[in-house]
């Protein structure tokens, strides 16, 4: 065995499963099945429309969500709890730019009982005042701590610029905004926001054969009511593209580059999230081998591209020793240009889609897996038929093509640059 050569890499494609089952709640709410008969785990999912997006207080959405265990018509926030304990089951709420989740896991032997704990929590939340106090004090705290760390002022700074504080995606929270949040915005968000028909849900791992119909039974009886409106927001990109936050005591600082850009619904999304692979998307990427390992820079540093409602955005990240922050940054825009200067070589390239291949093999690696994998295109007006479509794209992909992508894309006047520590 010569262990200075590389192992072959062999071809293959990846099975896409096929699309879930989809029945409905009271004929119109969706409900999407993802059965899996070898696991004892029962999994339920409520997705609602009531993100960060449905709120013009940055808090408020997030709150509503954790403070769904806190309290309801019927049990306080110490019988919940102790509920959830008793039938061993996990309780997740999640609040995200677009939609908030609740998740629950249990044994498969409590799927009832938890079913119906989980219909409590978001039929009859009475998000008691004294709760609401403490979550704001803990989150305060949290807050406060956070302000010390170069990565979260560049996080808000980076947000801010690429979408205007005006946007929700921008609207980044303040000390200010704890002293405002009332008990009334959250019953309020609650009653407009959390409504089976605003929502869809999902089934998972081993499902009760009777368990539709028990959400019909409990989702099912909510009148008809019209489609909620959201106001439509406009990016306002900051006209002033570098920021520079100083931080006297950083040892590193913060990094993050990038722009406002398309998201997955735009056709050439797959190419352009295929030259992010390249470019730090990966363990063996160009800013990884160049301002890791060569230069000796960072610890780790990653370019990623996401994709949200309103838009996209593209970003590198990373956090460099504050002594060679500006060496890093040079080498940063340095493999950006030779993106849009010469074009990727093909064992390179290939290498990048056998990683994304596997990558794809890892998206259906079981329900829970495969929901999320399912969600990333649902929540997009899509279908498995989008994956298939990213996959040929992606496996087709020339040099050519990425040349050109990276001169649409990668426009040096477009770069936000966010910088927090010293520079």
């Amino acid at each position: 065995m010569n262990r200075k050569e590389p192992p072959i890499l062999k071809s293959f494609s990846p099975d896409i499963p096929k699309a879930p089952e989809t029945r409905y709640i009271n004929r119109n709410i969706p409900l999407f099945l993802f059965p899996d008969a070898t696991t004892d785990i029962f999994y339920l999912g409520i997705f609602t429309r009531a993100g960060q997006r449905s709120h013009s207080h940055p808090l408020v959405p997030s709150l509503t969500g954790q403070m769904l265990n806190e309290g309801t018509a019927n049990f306080s926030a110490t019988e919940l709890a102790e509920a959830i304990d008793y039938y061993g089951c996990s309780f997740m709420p999640e609040t995200g730019k677009d939609t908030s989740a609740l998740h629950i896991y249990a044994p498969v032997r409590h799927a009832i009982p938890v079913t119906d704990l989980l219909f409590e929590m978001f039929s009859s939340p009475v998000f008691p005042k004294n709760r609401l106090a403490l979550q704001l004090s803990q989150r305060l705290n949290s807050f406060r701590i956070d302000r010390q760390k170069v990565r979260t002022l560049a996080i808000e700074a980076f947000a801010r610029n690429i979408f205007g504080d005006q946007h929700p995606y921008g609207n980044v929270v303040t000390e200010s905004h704890f002293s405002e949040v009332k008990q009334t915005h959250l019953q309020d968000f609650h009653a407009k926001f959390y409504k089976p028909s605003n929502s869809y849900f999902v089934l998972g791992g081993n499902i009760p054969g009777d368990m539709p119909e028990i959400l019909t039974r409990l989702f099912g009886a909510e009148n008809k009511s019209k489609k909620i409106s959201e106001p439509a927001y406009k990016l306002r990109e900051n006209k002033e593209k570098k920021i520079f936050i100083p931080v006297d005591n950083a040892v590193q600082s913060a990094i993050r580059i990038g722009f406002a850009t398309i998201n997955k619904q735009n056709p050439d999304y797959p190419l352009l999230q295929l030259l992010s692979f390249v470019l730090g998307g990966y363990f063996g990427s160009r800013l990884q081998r160049n301002i890791r390992e060569d230069k000796g820079y960072t610890y780790g540093i990653n370019s990623m591209l996401v994709s949200l409602a309103d838009c996209g955005y593209f970003a590198i990240v990373t956090e460099a020793g504050a002594s060679v922050c500006k060496p890093a940054l040079n080498e940063i825009y340095k493999e950006i240009d030779l993106l849009k200067k010469k074009k990727i070589g093909e064992t390179e390239l290939n290498t990048v889609k056998q990683y994304l291949a596997g990558e794809f093999m890892r998206m259906f690696d079981g329900f829970t897996q495969n929901i999320s994998t399912w969600r990333a295109c649902y929540d997009f007006g899509m279908d498995y038929n989008y994956l298939k479509r990213y996959y040929n794209t992606i496996i087709k992909a020339t040099p050519g093509q990425l040349l050109d992508i990276a001169n649409r894309y990668f426009i040096a006047e477009n770069f936000h640059e966010i910088v927090a520590g010293k520079k």
